[in-house]
């Protein structure tokens, strides 16, 4: 069994591991003992599901773009009555490769069930869709973001993974993951301007990426410009 962790108010996450590499999922606290899952991840037994069940009812699970999507098809069987989301661009593509899901809602059906304080929508710039999720509660404003940017504790266990990461300047730490970027397609110029844009109508004092750990601080709105002029 793999633990949730706590990392805000009413913001859990519940790392696995890909190809060496950890992926967060994680779980918001909607009104009324409601869950939002985000990225749901894979390898969950029924002592993991128990764990969520704790923390309240799966209302919506939620692929965080065309990847990370992979433990859906798992969640669904668990929790039937949870809507299934998804950015529109990347519907086809889950449907595709999950053919025993029923149809997918594009994030605007996603919004409408959101409270005041949490929003939801896709980073601009980004060759494939990636979503961009943010809360605003007491303790915080929260960025949950899939492949834009990332924040690893290590190298990658992988030694080809490592040395693609080395080759593209992808350190450990806060930075912006211009291999990911590479493989969408993405538009370095466009994904600055977005999120540069972000950082002025909410700096973020924490940071969930979908690659890394949780990060976290009252100056991180400012690494995280520094980090994007940089890099981008």
């Amino acid at each position: 069994m793999t633990p949730i962790e706590q990392v805000g108010d009413g913001i859990r996450i519940r790392p696995y591991d890909s190809n060496g590499n950890r992926i967060n999922t994680a779980l918001v606290s909607l009104p009324e003992g409601g869950l939002l899952v985000l990225g749901p991840g894979t390898d969950l037994g029924p002592d993991d599901f128990e764990a969520v069940d704790q923390l309240g009812q799966v209302r919506a699970i939620v692929s965080p773009g065309a990847y990370h999507n992979m433990g859906m098809p798992a969640w669904h069987a668990r929790y039937p009555e949870a809507g299934l989301y998804a950015p529109k661009a990347a519907i086809a593509h889950i449907g595709k490769l999950h053919k025993e899901l029923p149809p997918l809602s594009d994030l605007d059906a996603l919004a409408a069930l959101l409270p005041e304080g949490v929003t939801v929508e896709e980073a601009e710039g980004m060759g494939q869709p990636d979503v961009h999720l943010v809360t605003r509660r007491d303790d915080g404003v929260t960025w949950f973001t899939n492949e834009a940017l990332c924040n690893a504790a290590a190298w990658p266990k992988s030694f080809p993974v490592r040395m693609a990461f080395k080759l593209f300047r992808v350190t450990p730490g806060l930075n912006v993951n211009t291999l990911a970027l590479m493989l969408v397609r993405g538009d370095k110029k466009a994904i600055r301007r977005y999120f540069e844009a972000k950082l002025e109508a909410a700096p973020p004092t924490r940071l969930v990426p979908s690659h890394g750990v949780v990060d976290d601080g009252p100056d991180l709105a400012e690494r995280l410009r520094e980090v994007l002029g940089r890099r981008l």
